[in-house]
């Protein structure tokens, strides 16, 4: 009773599977995804569906404000990236940006409604703050202006609505000597546009009729539609401009509306095959931005995202009852000006799909979906320490395609912590049967608690342990993913029931041989203890691959597993020919001519499997 309760209990079990976790979470780092929790390592090779922020994880985050649409006419300007180098021109011809009122005050508007920073260090420049801020900071020293400089004139900060998701804009208003205050705003163009009743022409205010508001929004939808972030620019003189609460006011009446800022934000050159890697696997990506619609399709088109030319807004979401809301989410993949309350609708309707989902987030209002989703991944880079705090995984590099290769490895790791619990359960049970038989025919006990004990902790403790490093499976991200399956389903159970009577059946007819061959007992049970331990050493080649076929040509890639048996056969012959451990374990030395018999017991068993394994791979 007692060696029969110790041969059920696989004792390193609950290490093995904690050190796969470990190995699996510094692979990960060494692919810039940083796993907080050791569960999420096995959980990412079961996600189904990853929902994506566009910003700087689909797209580079290196913002450059490319175009200018004011006056009727569009802006070209040159240079990319951070670097305040390049020139204003119309149709080709290079323009003055300070000999335009309209222009120029869209620039300082750019500069004095922001809260970034443009800092230089070591002849590279650097945004501090949001990317997109950046873009217009750079446009404006382009120009020739800077916020120290604009500071230098006069202008003194009065106060600052700070950017919202839920309200799409940000607004600050400043003051200059002997001048009116003057209240500048920039945020989405519809939301912009709605506050607006003039616009500036030619340095002169003229009433905004809804034939010049077509020819905006056909502009904002034109520049959208090639990819570009759009940002309406609006401004007011006024007074008593010295409080939010003041400043709120004076939004909700009539603003002049200045331009449209097209800001270019490039997708990074690793989505497309990233993206063309999860639909191979099955994995859904849905793709969730802040930004207008025609943006969003364009950017989603352009990185091959499913259902690219459907696009719902966050106030479809909102709007939408439980049962439309989950075939919203369901049959689309893009969402435009989504706040962070439509996110975690988003995350709850796919769970009650009975989707395993990745979320991506940055901001502080995105922990609730964070936390919500079965994997939150956070913003190494620009992701709040709230963000970092209420998620699963942080990428250190901001990029998708870093995703999708922690999922890769996720699913590595799911394949192998199946391959050693086949591993260790075929053989416990193996060991099962074997006290059974012998007590069943009413045999001398064939092995002792001792030696069950030494094969379950020394040697099989090794070798399940060396599948955590196994290469990777053929097309592993081809297949369904692991939450489809069950570990323990029918098939998995009859391959481990027939193998584990196998691996019994060889060292139980070599202890029969040797008891009936008048050999003691002593002996005879040492020869079926290690032939036993010996079969289960090398049962680690037939566990892994999971076709079960021992040698493939990635046999000799995994070190470990080879030093892994090594030591076990090394500790195997320790228990068999050194004294204290003959002592503590009751085994005695075996003769050499005994030594063919017992490689036949445990050699004969590997190749039934093997041929087994083949004709079920055939």
């Amino acid at each position: 009773g007692i060696a029969l309760a110790i041969a059920a209990v696989p004792e390193g079990l609950p290490i093995i599977a904690t050190v796969t976790l470990a190995i699996g979470m510094k692979k990960m780092v060494e692919h810039q995804a940083l796993v907080r929790e050791l569960l999420a390592v096995e959980t990412l090779g079961s996600v189904t569906t990853i929902c994506t922020d566009k910003t700087g994880t689909i797209t580079e985050n290196q913002m450059t404000l490319r175009k200018i649409y004011l006056n009727d006419h569009q802006i070209e300007i040159s240079g990319t990236g951070y670097k305040p180098e390049g020139d204003f021109s119309v149709d080709g011809e290079k323009i003055e940006p300070a000999a335009e009122k309209g222009l120029e005050l869209t620039l300082k508007a750019g500069l004095l409604c922001t809260s970034a920073e443009l800092t230089e260090e070591k002849e590279a420049y650097k945004v501090l703050g949001e990317a997109t801020e950046g873009a217009l900071l750079t446009a404006g020293r382009k120009a020739g202006f800077s916020k120290a400089g604009l500071k230098e004139e006069g202008y003194q900060k009065l106060a600052e609505i700070p950017f919202n998701s839920d309200y799409m804009y940000m607004a600050v208003s400043f003051a200059r000597p002997e001048e009116a205050e003057q209240l500048y705003l920039k945020g989405s163009p519809d939301v912009v546009l709605e506050m607006c009743d003039s616009i500036l022409i030619n340095g002169q205010k003229e009433e905004l009729t809804q034939k010049k508001l077509d020819e905006i929004k056909a502009q904002n939808k034109k520049l959208g539609e090639e990819g570009l972030r759009i940002l309406g620019v609006a401004f007011k003189e006024s007074e008593s401009l010295d409080s939010e609460e003041k400043l709120q006011n004076e939004i909700e009446s009539s603003l002049t509306f200045l331009a449209l800022t097209a800001i270019i934000d490039p997708p990074r050159q690793s989505v497309k095959d990233a993206i063309k890697e999860t639909k191979k696997a099955g994995i859904k990506t849905k793709m969730i931005t802040g930004d207008q619609m025609d943006t969003a399709a364009a950017i989603a088109r352009e990185v091959g995202i499913t259902g690219s030319e459907n696009v719902i807004s966050g106030q479809q979401i909102s709007k939408a009852s439980d049962n439309e809301l989950r075939e919203l989410i369901k049959n689309n993949s893009v969402f435009s000006r989504v706040t962070p309350e439509n996110k975690l609708q988003i995350i709850e309707a796919l769970n009650k799909e009975d989707e395993v989902t990745a979320m991506t987030g940055d901001g502080v209002n995105d922990a609730p979906a964070l936390k919500k989703a079965d994997i939150g991944v956070s913003m190494g880079k620009r992701g709040t320490s709230v963000a970092r705090e209420a998620s699963d995984m942080v990428l250190l590099d901001d990029d998708f395609a870093t995703i999708v290769t922690a999922v890769r490895e996720g699913r590595v790791i799911f394949d192998n912590i199946q391959k050693f619990i086949y591993f260790l359960f075929s053989n416990n049970l193996s060991k099962i049967i074997y006290i059974f038989i012998g007590i069943l025919f009413n045999l001398p006990l064939p092995l002792l608690a001792m030696q069950i004990l030494w094969i379950n902790v020394v040697i099989d403790v090794f070798p399940a342990l060396s599948l955590a490093w196994e290469k990777e499976e053929d097309n592993i991200m081809e297949k369904k993913a692991a939450s489809e399956k069950n570990i323990m389903d029918s098939s998995f159970k009859k391959k481990v029931g027939l193998h584990s009577l196998i691996l019994a059946a060889g060292p139980m007819l070599l202890y029969l041989w040797a008891l009936n061959g008048n050999y003691s007992l002593e002996l005879s049970r040492t020869l079926s203890f290690t032939a036993l331990a010996f079969i289960q050493l090398f049962h680690v080649f037939n566990a892994r691959r999971k076709s079960g076929i021992a040698f493939d040509r990635t046999v000799l890639e995994n070190h470990y597993l080879w030093l892994a048996v090594g030591i076990g056969a090394v500790f195997q012959l320790a228990a068999i020919y050194l004294v204290p451990l003959q002592k503590i374990l009751s085994t005695a030395a075996i003769p050499a001519d005994l030594w063919l018999p017992t490689a036949i017991a445990l050699i004969v068993p590997m190749l039934i499997i093997q041929l087994l394994n083949a004709f079920a791979a055939s």
